[in-house]
């Protein structure tokens, strides 16, 4: 971190929160840093306590490191996709409930709502619903139709790849989260945000120029 931060002068982080990898062994770094690591995610998990229990041994750093981990498997229910992208309003109950009947159809979950594996051996009929939706959105003829959780906003943003990717991350990057395992994720964010303020020192705040 400490070569990062010299290379890239000035470094705009005081402190990082770390999901889905782990630090490399033998590096070394002195920027407050706090792990979430995925209940599932095994690996993950034992790359991060081995490197702190390292870490915690050396004398070379005493920068202040958290490991928050995830609560394990989510159930995906008929309202799952309505309350996740509540304020985009092309994310109907009606198309949340159907989506889940899509999942269930496709043996991606059960009844109850558990997925039956990892979702990213499924792909092939992931695709197959995502791309679904997608069809549906561009034959409404809505001009103002967008991926489902991506404002006009924050398209403008976005590249041709990442256009193209919005189209089915909303479904295949929640599912993932839901298996629980080496995904990026939400949860616990309160917690992150506590420490970054416990952690790192006086915050600048520069008055624009007239």
């Amino acid at each position: 971190m400490s070569a990062m931060r010299d290379k890239y002068e000035p470094f705009l982080f005081e402190a990082v929160n770390i999901q889905i990898m782990g630090p490399l062994p033998g590096k070394m770094w002195d920027i407050p840093t706090v792990f979430t690591l995925m209940e599932g995610d095994v690996k993950t998990k034992e790359m991060v306590q081995q490197s702190l229990s390292v870490l915690q041994s050396s004398s070379r750093t005493n920068a202040p490191f958290k490991v928050l981990t995830t609560s394990g498997k989510k159930y995906i229910n008929s309202f799952h996709f309505a309350f996740l992208f509540e304020d985009d309003a092309q994310m109907t109950t009606e198309i949340s409930t159907a989506i889940y009947q899509d999942l269930i159809e496709y043996d991606i979950i059960d009844t109850n709502g558990a997925l039956k594996e990892n979702p990213r051996n499924r792909k092939i009929h992931i695709d197959i619903i995502w791309q679904k939706y997608l069809n549906d959105r561009l034959q409404s003829g809505r001009k103002n139709a967008t991926p489902f959780g991506v404002s006009k906003q924050m398209m403008q943003l976005l590249n041709k790849e990442e256009l193209e990717d919005a189209n089915s991350i909303w479904l295949i990057e929640e599912l993932n989260v839901a298996w629980d395992q080496h995904e990026i994720t939400a949860e616990h964010f309160d917690e992150v945000i506590a420490f970054f303020f416990d952690n790192i020192g006086p915050l600048t705040v520069q008055t624009p120029l007239s």
